[in-house]
């Protein structure tokens, strides 16, 4: 029997398991009950039965001895005042000498048995042997056969009277465990309905009326105790909960106020970068432009080489400003990775054409391989990816003196659907880095020790940023390194495998930069130069006209606007706009000109000291086709003419 569902409360378990053990005790008493009645029953039939057919084989001795069977037959015809008794006979030597039948009773076969009682399904046997001599063998048999009528009505009435007084018993029995449960089990009833209330109402207030002392009146001087306790405790945690939550409040209200100080902060910083990076950037361009202008007449080559260590200093100085900048753009989180297709070769032509002439100078051998099964053609960011490359060959390059410089690619793991990890490696035969500096090597503003940057200079903020480009391309970087042996750089990225496609998907990449000599010309196009500072306006002007362009002058936008609207169609095929100008700001112009129809696709180029990856989506978002930063580098401002404005020659 399954109690868990005769009822949730103790009380009705204990009274189903009472029940089953009075009923299981009720069934076994009947039936021990049952048997001896039966027992005693068939001895008391056997022994009467017995006695008559004794006396009968007594009476029967005279017939017997005399064989005057007409006499024994009288005898047994006496059994007819039985009337229980069908049959009897008298048995010389196995064969029947003399019988009686019950007249009104069916002819019956007396059984073949030997034994002195035996009972069948509806008759009772009984066997007496007739005794003529003492000590003497039997001379005959007398054999009775009653019928067993009686015997079962009798069975049957003690059946009834015996189950009738037990379930008398049971139900008096249950009556009496019903009650006594109840006196055992309201106590823990009450603890129950204790229990649920506090658990309802959170009220820890009441408590358990105790009326024993035995176990159960125990356990309610325990439960009220515990509460008392539990009251106590409440009651301090309230006062705890008051001051921690004054707590919190003041907390919270100081966390606010220094996250809001904390976002100034963050903004003002990224402001001052920003306008940092402007200013730097605008005298730079100067300096730079003029230099390479400088390096294209005829100097002493004392004076050459003096430029052109002004020229490599400028490229230190905005290699360590794009670095700053790079490393609060991720530190802010805004830095995000592009999805670009682009072959693979390309960025590493690009990284070879950048080193190569390094390389040479310093007589390393700067070698770069690809495994097989590397795809040609991936989805990504070629430009981070590349900055990457950069970096680590550009530390190889300043830490190796001789030897060579090795740049691998294979496959971390087989291409799973569209994606695919690639490993980078960078390795040199350089000075190496001792193990216990390689652990901060990656840690911002760190280098292996003070006497590097004293040697070679730097912000010790690449290898951070190429860690954190690594782990946006969900890759980590790695350093192997043994002192005056040489260092091996790995990072892992992971990439999107596309299939091969035309170079006409890349934008720009079907355009090739010509040495000095061979510069393309645009000798039939005229451009429009919107730059508010005379001396950015010469060096622009100077790389415009070196390959042929036509160029005219606006010293802001409101001017390049005027100038565009004088003509139908405009007479300028490209404009190359500054963007913070006084009287109208490049930004404004722009969207001034689109607003215009016949200036809506008219190429418009920003030429802008604003290098944040914000200032790139604003020029796109006014409508301007690209973005090229100060100081302009001759080979890019070419290839944006080129990819908007097709050369001559």
């Amino acid at each position: 029997m399954n109690f868990g569902r005769i009822g949730s409360s103790l009380h009705n378990k204990l009274v189903a398991l009472s029940f089953s053990f009075l009923v299981l005790i009720v069934l076994l008493v009947f039936a021990l009950v049952q048997t001896q009645q039966q027992r005693l029953l068939q001895t008391q039939w056997s022994e009467s039965l017995h006695a008559q057919a004794k006396l009968l084989a007594t009476n029967l001795h005279a017939a017997v001895a005399f064989i005057d069977a007409r006499e024994a037959n009288n005898l047994l015809d006496s059994l007819a005042a039985n009337p229980g008794i069908v049959a009897g006979r008298v048995l010389i030597g196995g064969r029947t000498w003399a019988a009686y039948q019950q007249p009104a009773a069916t002819p019956v076969e007396f059984p073949d048995s030997l034994l002195d009682t035996q009972f069948g399904n509806d008759y009772l046997f009984v066997r007496e042997p007739l005794i003529l001599t003492p000590g003497e063998a039997p001379t005959a048999h007398v054999e009775l056969l009653v019928s067993l009528a009686p015997y079962h009505r009798t069975i049957a009435e003690t059946r009834v009277e015996t189950l009738l007084l037990l379930l008398a018993a049971l139900v008096a029995a249950l009556i009496l465990t019903r009650f006594v449960l109840r006196r055992l089990t309201a106590p823990i009833e009450h603890l129950n309905q204790i229990v649920a209330s506090i658990s309802e109402r959170g009220s820890l207030a009441e408590r358990v009326k105790v009326e024993s002392s035995d176990e159960i009146g125990r356990l309610g001087h325990a439960f009220n105790g515990m509460l008392e306790r539990l009251q106590v405790r409440d009651g301090e945690l309230a006062r705890y909960r008051e001051d921690l939550e004054k707590l919190v409040e003041q907390r919270t209200a100081a966390l606010q106020q220094a996250t809001r100080e904390a976002r100034e902060a963050s903004q003002a910083k990224s402001a001052f970068l920003a306008r940092m990076s402007h200013e730097i950037r605008t005298p730079m361009n100067a300096i730079v432009g003029l230099s390479r202008m400088v390096l294209e007449s005829e100097l002493p080559e004392s004076q050459r080489e003096h430029v052109e260590q002004i020229v490599h200093s400028s490229d230190a100085l905005l290699g360590i400003l794009n670095d700053v900048l790079d490393y609060s753009k991720i530190e802010a989180g805004r830095l995000t990775l592009e999805k670009t297709i682009f072959p693979l070769d390309k960025v590493l032509q690009s990284l070879r054409s950048i080193f190569a002439s390094k390389a040479r100078e310093k007589g390393i051998t700067l070698n770069i391989s690809v495994a097989p099964d590397v795809p040609p053609v991936l989805q990504g960011d070629p430009l981070r990816l590349g900055q990457i490359l950069i970096n680590l060959v550009s530390n190889a390059l300043k830490f190796t003196e001789t030897g060579e410089i090795s740049v691998s690619i294979r496959c971390l793991e087989p291409c799973s659907g569209s994606q695919i990890r690639l490993e980078f490696a960078v390795r040199d035969t350089g000075i190496g880095i001792p193990a216990e500096s390689q652990a901060q090597l990656f840690s911002p503003f760190t280098q292996a020790d003070n006497s590097i940057t004293r040697r070679f200079g730097g912000t010790g903020l690449g290898l951070a940023i190429c860690r954190q480009l690594a782990e946006l391309m969900d890759g980590e970087i790695h350093l192997a390194s043994t002192p005056g042996t040489g260092s091996t750089f790995s990072f892992s990225a992971r990439l999107t495998v596309v299939d091969q496609v035309s170079p006409a998907a890349f934008p720009g990449s079907a355009v090739k930069y010509a040495p000095e000599a061979a510069l393309p010309n645009w000798a039939t196009r005229r451009i429009l130069l919107v730059e508010d500072v005379a001396l950015n306006r010469k060096i622009a002007e100077a790389l415009l006209k070196k390959v042929g362009v036509q160029v005219e002058i606006a010293v802001n936008g409101a001017e390049a606007v005027d100038r565009l609207l004088q003509s139908d169609p405009p007479a300028i095929d490209l404009v190359l706009m500054d963007i913070q100008m006084p009287v109208m700001d490049g930004l404004t112009a722009t969207r001034k000109l689109r607003a215009i129809p016949r200036c809506a696709t008219l190429p418009i180029i920003a030429m802008t000291a604003h290098a944040m990856s914000e200032d790139r989506e604003e020029s796109r978002a006014a409508g301007m086709n690209e973005h090229l930063v100060k100081p302009i580098v001759p080979a890019d401002l070419y290839a944006a003419l080129a990819r908007w404005l097709p050369p001559d020659a």
